[in-house]
């Protein structure tokens, strides 16, 4: 499930038990928002292994507002792979994390 704009702990329950992956849109300049957003569906879920997210890459602000998310995430006890995993990649920056579930591979 993609495009969804607000966490539903009950979608997300319902994407996971069929293996799928539950991609939040967040937009700027929201990265709190976004970082309570993934919280509530990580804590109805039991783990984040079954999300993505997805932001607008505006020039020039998607490098700050992806360190704003990284930054709120870790302060609610996020590790950098379940960070990375959320962003669609590895720790290393490559493609993969929970995204690779999708395309077959990854890291």
């Amino acid at each position: 499930v993609s495009g969804e704009t607000r966490p539903d702990a009950a979608l997300a329950r319902q994407v996971a038990a069929r293996g799928g992956v539950y991609a939040l849109t967040c937009g700027a300049p929201a990265a709190a928002d976004c970082a309570a957003s993934l919280q509530t569906l990580r804590e109805a879920l039991g783990e984040s292994g079954n999300l993505l997210v997805s932001a607008p890459a505006g020039a020039g602000g998607a490098a700050s507002w992806s360190r704003a998310l990284y930054h709120e995430l870790a302060l609610r006890g996020w590790t950098k792979t379940e960070i990375y995993a959320v962003a669609g990649q590895a720790p290393d920056g490559e493609p993969g994390g929970n995204l690779a579930r999708l395309v077959g591979g990854g890291k």
